[in-house]
């Protein structure tokens, strides 16, 4: 607290004041990070770019972050706050969960993603995938960027679900 007092230019009262504790100032940190992360879709999201074109475009804008700070925070949190590790996880499972479906959902819209795919099944085996690389922290992947990741793997998963313009949308954002 007296870090986050001093960054601020307060004091440790003032900073009391606002917040009652440390979980409620973790908190309301993480839900203003979970804020600016759901914004930030929505201007992808209105973007002239179909589904597939705005999935690449998030992966492009952010393949080069270093993601390494993240597993430390969130097992401190865990450690020291499971609560607001819980609250957490929770939204942004929830947030996740609604945001592949929004988008598999446009996907047929846009008649790239087929209309038979279950999205359910799609979004619970996805949500696993993604669980079980951050559980790993994919270290097994033997040190591929997350470019290579997202281009070998994600992308050829993501054209299993795709019609055939769909598979000419990816193709055409892979190599540009």
């Amino acid at each position: 607290m007296d870090d986050v007092a001093l960054s601020n230019g307060i004091s440790k009262r003032t900073l009391y004041e606002l917040f009652e504790s440390k979980d409620a100032l973790l908190e309301e940190s993480l839900l203003f990070m979970q804020q600016e992360m759901a914004e930030a879709v929505e201007r992808y999201k209105k973007l002239d770019l179909n589904i597939i074109e705005i999935v690449c475009k998030i992966h492009k804008d952010h393949a080069e972050q270093d993601f390494t700070w993240k597993n430390s925070f969130l097992n401190e949190l865990k450690r020291y706050h499971y609560g607001v590790y819980k609250n957490l996880t929770a939204n942004l499972l929830s947030f996740h969960r609604f945001m592949i479906n929004d988008f598999i959902e446009r996907g047929k819209r846009e008649g790239i993603i087929r209309e038979e795919i279950n999205v359910q099944i799609f979004v619970d085996l996805l949500m696993e995938i993604s669980a079980f690389g951050e559980k790993r922290q994919l270290t097994f992947l033997g040190g591929y960027s997350r470019k290579e990741i997202f281009r070998e793997v994600v992308l050829s998963y993501i054209r299993g679900l795709c019609t055939e313009l769909g598979v000419a949308e990816i193709e055409k954002n892979v190599n540009s």
